[in-house]
């Protein structure tokens, strides 16, 4: 699998690297189940055709973005 995407990138996007992987699965099961239709075609194009790396690619490129993120920001500890 080749790195199309900059992980950096995704990073500053979500700001949780826990959810990274939550949302490349939860893209890539979209991806398979729906198959190419309308509603779950890739945003984006790759080298590999590999649903994994269209689903960061995706989420790099800001088309797949983290629903309630500012829930998530109260429970970011508080570092002293």
């Amino acid at each position: 699998m080749s790195m199309d995407f900059n992980y950096d990138e995704i990073m500053k996007k979500v700001g949780f690297k826990y959810v990274v992987p939550v949302m490349v699965a939860k893209r890539v099961q979209i991806l398979k189940e729906e198959g190419f239709d309308a509603t779950a075609k890739p945003l984006v194009k790759t080298s590999d055709n590999n649903f994994v790396t269209i689903a960061f690619k995706e989420i790099e490129k800001g088309h797949v973005r983290l629903k309630n993120k500012d829930k998530l920001e109260e429970y970011k500890p508080e570092v002293k």
